[in-house]
């Protein structure tokens, strides 16, 4: 199941999509995932629950950053696909995802649905964002999201190097798209 939220998956699956399905859906869902990428280290900067010990890494746990990820990326695409088998995909997927968090003692319960919860709350703000937003602005959207992400990493004690991966990520596609 972590095959689908790795990286390499993502980048070649949202690759194909955009040149053989439609341009929208998928840069639109590669934005969320990205600017997530940057709005998780900050929610877990004001938590600060530790990782398991169990684990031998050092960081924090709460909310899940690779449920809250797998969440926005695949319910974004199953919201805006909208076909059945791809939610019922996303759905089955999604469900192994956290179960394989917890059978691995990655994460509690309450760690994946926070990031649930959390991914939730960001679909639904993007939601409306894209829906008060012409279809020809989409692309500065994302020049948008990557300045609000700018202010998460200054916020953010600490934070990754992948989230400068990420903010790199969002501001070329959105500048590339536009």
């Amino acid at each position: 199941c972590s095959f689908f939220t790795n990286e390499y998956f993502i980048v070649g699956f949202v690759c194909i999509g955009y040149l053989t399905y439609k341009k929208a859906p998928f840069a639109k869902a590669l934005y969320i995932l990205l600017f997530t990428m940057m709005l998780n280290p900050y929610l877990k900067s004001l938590y600060q629950v530790p990782l398991n010990p169990e684990i031998g890494k050092i960081g924090w746990a709460f909310p899940s950053g690779h449920m809250q990820t797998a969440c926005v990326f695949w319910l974004w695409l199953a919201y805006e696909v909208r076909k059945p088998l791809m939610s019922l995909a996303c759905a089955v997927l999604l469900i192994g995802v956290g179960a394989s968090l917890l059978h691995f003692h990655y994460h509690t319960l309450h760690d994946i649905l926070a990031a649930v919860g959390f991914a939730l709350a960001t679909i639904v703000i993007y939601a409306e964002a894209c829906r008060y937003t012409p279809t020809r602005l989409y692309p500065y959207l994302g020049v948008f999201m990557a300045l609000i992400g700018l202010v998460l990493i200054y916020v953010t004690p600490d934070e990754g190097p992948y989230v400068w991966t990420a903010q790199g990520a969002l501001t070329g596609f959105a500048l590339g798209w536009a």
